[in-house]
């Protein structure tokens, strides 16, 4: 999936043009749609995608640009910190 294959919005800040799919409508309704749902699959962070959610994307939903979605369902955002070799996480 393309990173705004849901739309974007086009800002300019501090004098450069910026790409954004924040404040944009499409990509509010799929948060909100998003944190209504029921997360109810966990696992463990294998060895070896230790640190690395771009690869445990790839390896559960066959994209790794599905990174976002294994952070916000885990609710993990640091790399370096959340996820650990043998972490438990939540997913969707």
């Amino acid at each position: 999936m393309m990173h705004y294959a849901m739309g974007s919005e086009t800002v300019f800040h501090k004098g450069v043009t910026l790409k954004t799919i924040v404040g944009n409508t499409q990509a509010d309704k799929l948060v909100q749609k998003f944190n209504e749902q029921e997360k109810t699959t966990y696992t463990k962070v294998p060895t070896g995608l230790e640190h690395r959610p771009d690869l445990l994307a790839n390896q559960l939903y066959g994209d790794p640009d599905q990174i976002w979605l294994v952070c916000l369902s885990s609710n993990r955002f640091d790399v370096f910190e959340d996820f650990d070799s043998g972490s438990i996480i939540e997913l969707l």
